[in-house]
Order: C-alpha cells, then structure tokens, then sequence
C-alpha cells in the first residue's frame, strides 16, 4: 500500500487558502490563543500594534489575504458596570487602523444549566461564523433577531431553550440598561471595525467568578449564573464561507405547548419582580444606613470629606425615597424604609443649618513662617462676623494649616498659633467667649494643594473655620 506524502509547500499553501480571523477586543489576549482549525486560522490581537504587525507579515506572505475580525465579549469579565464600559472605551481609543475590517461580536455567558448533549463540550451557539457575510448592521437589530429565534426556540418546549430564552433576554436588557450597548455600537460606529454579526454562545462550562452580569441578575431577579469548578477557555464557533441565516422554523414550533407554560412563566417573572422589590428596597436601606454612619463620623478637621459624605448621604436619601414610594412595598407595610428616611433628612437638615464651612484666602492672611495676620487682610475675616452673630450657641473649630517649608514641629506649632490669631480677633469683633471656638493645629497634614509651588505653598498657608454643634 502506498502511502501520498505532501509536500511542505503545498500544505503552507493550504494553510494559506484558509480565512484568516483576528480575535480582537479587551479580552482576546487574557481568554484566547492562537488555533489553526479545519476551518480557519484563529489569531489573537488583542491591540492595534498586534494587529498592523500580524497583518504585514500575512500580507508579505499573500498580498490577497482577506481579514476578519472576531470581537468576543465577556459580560462578567470585569468587575462591575464602570470597568467593563472603562474597558470598551479604553480599547476603542487605542483601535486607530484606517481601513475598514468586517468584525462578528460574539457573546458568552452561562444561559442554561446544560445545553443539549449534541453540542460539543456543553457550548451552544446562535449560530457560524460566516465569512463571506459583510453587510454592515447594529447591536439592537442583532439583538432582536437573537430573541426572534431564541423564542420560536423555547416554543419547543425544551427547558434548556426556554431558561436560555428567558436568560438571554435578560442579558441583553442589562447591556441596553448599563449603558453597554450604546458603547458597543459608538466602537462599531466610530472605528473601522464594521459589524456583520452577532453571535450568543450559552457558555455551558460558565465561569469561575460572577461579575457585571451575573450582579445584576442577582441584583435584579435574585439569579446567580451557574459557575464553573475549573477555568475553561471559551470555545470558538464554526466557520462556514457563507450561508444562510438560521431562520426561526428551523426549530420545532409547539404553539400550543409554549402557550400553555407562557402563563406559569409570567407569573414566576411577577414573582421575581415582586421579591425584588422587597430585596432591593432592603438594600437601599442598607446603603443608605451606611451612608449615615459615615456622615456622622465624618473627620470634622477635613471638611472637604465631611462634604462628600453629604453629598453621599444626600444621593442615598433620593434613592430610598423613590424605593419608599413602591406603592407594592406599601401595601405590605413596610415602615423600615420612611423610618431611615426620616433619620436621614432630619441629618441633611441639621447639616445644612450649620454657617457655612469657611477656607481662607491663605496669602492675604500670613506671610510665610508668620502667624501675624497681615494688615489689609481683615476684610476676608469681616465676611464671616454676621454668620457668627446670628448663630452664637455655635462652637466652631478653628483649624490652622502651613506649607511643609519647616520641621514637622515648627509646622504644627506655627499651624497653632495661626488658629490662635484668628480665634482671638473673632472673639475681639464678635464678642463671642472663646469657649466657643476650639483651635487645632494640623501643621503641613492636609494640604489642599501642592507644596512644590510657592502658590501652592500659599494656599496651604490657611485656618479653616468648622461648625461643630448647635
């Protein structure tokens, strides 16, 4: 029997003829690697440098090679809502090629807890990846086409296809709501990059975290995606230089069977809705408490923290309030959320009953190394004598600052002493009794700007004037 060697240069050229796809975007480098399938040759260049790089190297090879793109995107790669959109724009800025690439998105996430047997190593995909197709088209078409065929899916009455259905339109609701869609398609609208495709692979290995996606589900409906024991990288879809789309009668349609688990499915989503509603409501009890908690014990010597903290629990307290008014949550009876709501106002009030913080204009007060208050200056102190008059059971913290030009101890003791000056000349035109003012030294501490520069050093040259208590 004789057996046909062939030869290396006829198997380079086969190599060669296969389509070329470059697995681009935040998570190529960290999730892929290279592969040389039947089908295609799977590159990974994850930036622009890779890119322009690989490209003329392929190109010196065979000046006809065709590029593709695949841009896979993993929706609890990152953290939270912010990284994953810090992500996207991040990557957009450094995409700079001029000329015009045709790119499949792809999605991968845990949608069922274990798709048909058929489907290798428990991956499902919505569909191939098809070379030949370059009509450009936009997230949300792609996205409402995927649910189109998803749902004539679970009309089958699978409950894989029906889990995948109901996760996969929540996926795509959280996209549209954290703002992901809308970066996605400004990155296809704004570089060369031209969407052909969207493609949803239900990732049955999962992943061995949650992240963005999987808190808002929690966060939402009280689901967690499934998660994997062991990293499994995701898998890459098979290649087809062309063929239809896969139309929804491609699966078995049982009308009468989707219609008759429609009704048991609507009243789980109620019930999910409702159950967030408590969750989430208890939630923002929670923050809210914890946002309290840290605007009482806010550093008072600090009052730019004091003032975020503010404006924390200001944040907080219109969140709760649109949660208080769930009329659902009302009739249950729930007094938890108006009662913490009451601490809370009551607080902004007392807060915002205080005189106003007061930051002097340091280089009309001293001069460098001084604690005299310069003449010329007492003017910027004659603004704050009516705030004082009008709240006289006020105490107050006076506190000095300096530049770091000295030691450590002649900081502290100038910081002192500058504190002192101006104490002594409110108390001489206020005729407030000292008792009500409290002086504090906090030496070159807490600047509020840099020491590197003489107007910098001058701005930390201040006394600062804190309302204490009524």
């Amino acid at each position: 029997m004789l057996t046909a060697t062939i030869p290396k240069a006829q198997q380079n050229a086969v190599e060669e003829a296969k389509p070329v796809i470059f697995v681009i975007g935040p998570w190529a480098r960290k999730w892929f690697t290279n592969v040389q399938s039947a089908q295609a040759r799977w590159i990974v260049v994850p930036e622009d440098e890779d890119l322009q790089k690989t490209l003329s190297r392929l190109r010196r090879e065979n000046q006809c090679v065709e590029v593709n793109t695949f841009f896979p995107f993993l929706p609890d790669g990152q953290e939270d809502d912010e990284l994953t959109l810090a992500q996207l724009a991040k990557w957009q800025r450094k995409f700079q090629r001029a000329e015009a690439f045709p790119c499949v998105f792809a999605v991968y996430a845990r949608l069922s807890k274990k798709p048909s047997a058929h489907h290798l190593h428990h991956n499902w995909w919505s569909g191939r990846y098809e070379i030949n197709k370059r009509v450009a088209t936009t997230m949300e078409s792609e996205a409402r086409q995927l649910l189109t065929v998803l749902k004539q899916h679970a009309a089958g009455n699978e409950h894989a296809a029906i889990h995948r259905y109901v996760m996969a339109d929540a996926l795509f609701l959280w996209m549209k709501k954290s703002g992901v869609m809308a970066a996605l398609q400004l990155l296809f609208s704004t570089t060369s990059l031209r969407l052909s495709a969207v493609l949803l692979a239900d990732y049955g290995d999962g992943f061995v975290r949650h992240g963005a996606w999987a808190r808002w589900i929690n966060k939402t409906f009280q689901l967690y995606p499934g998660l994997s024991s062991a990293v499994v990288r995701p898998p890459l879809p098979s290649v087809v230089a062309g063929c239809p789309k896969v139309k929804a009668s491609t699966f078995p349609a049982k009308a009468s069977s989707f219609w008759h688990w429609l009704p048991v499915s609507l009243a789980l989503l109620i019930a999910f809705y409702l159950t967030s509603a408590a969750w989430l409501q208890s939630q923002h009890i929670k923050e809210a408490r914890l946002a309290l908690a840290a605007f009482t014990q806010a550093d008072v010597i600090r009052p730019e923290t004091r003032r975020e903290a503010f404006e924390r629990l200001s944040r907080q307290g219109q969140k709760l309030s649109g949660t208080c008014k769930n009329s659902l949550i009302n009739l249950w009876g729930e007094k938890n959320c108006q009662n913490m709501l009451d601490k809370i106002e009551t607080a902004l009030r007392h807060y915002k009953s205080l005189p106003a913080l007061f930051a002097s204009v340091p280089a009309a007060l001293f001069a460098p190394g001084s604690a005299v208050i310069q003449p010329g200056s007492e003017e910027k102190l004659l603004m704050l004598l009516p705030l004082l008059s009008s709240a006289r059971q006020t105490i107050f913290m006076v506190t000095g600052h300096s530049d770091n030009t000295g030691t450590d101890q002649l900081n502290r003791q100038i910081s002192i002493q500058r504190a002192t000056a101006v104490r002594d000349w409110l108390v001489r035109h206020t005729r407030l009794p000292a008792e009500n003012f409290i002086i504090k030294g906090m030496g070159d501490a807490v600047p509020v700007a840099s020491n590197e520069t003489e107007a910098g050093r001058r701005k930390n040259r201040r006394v600062e004037l804190i309302p204490l208590s009524q």
